[in-house]
């Protein structure tokens, strides 16, 4: 298994939407600097160190 189920570094106008992740070493979703713009709708994360790490961002929620 990998160390991130997805990781978004540098990404911008991404929409993810119904994936699940499993045991990942260090987290399902993991969303990098310089990535902006991105949408996270109904995702799963099971058995993974971190569920959703998010670094050097600023997260709005509607």
């Amino acid at each position: 298994f990998g160390r991130y189920g997805i990781l978004l570094h540098s990404s911008t106008d991404n929409t993810l939407t119904n994936n699940t992740t499993n045991s990942n070493s260090r987290g399902g979703i993991k969303i990098w600097s310089s990535s902006n713009n991105n949408t996270l709708t109904n995702n799963t994360t099971n058995s993974n160190n971190n569920t959703i790490i998010l670094d050097l961002f600023i997260l709005f929620l509607n």
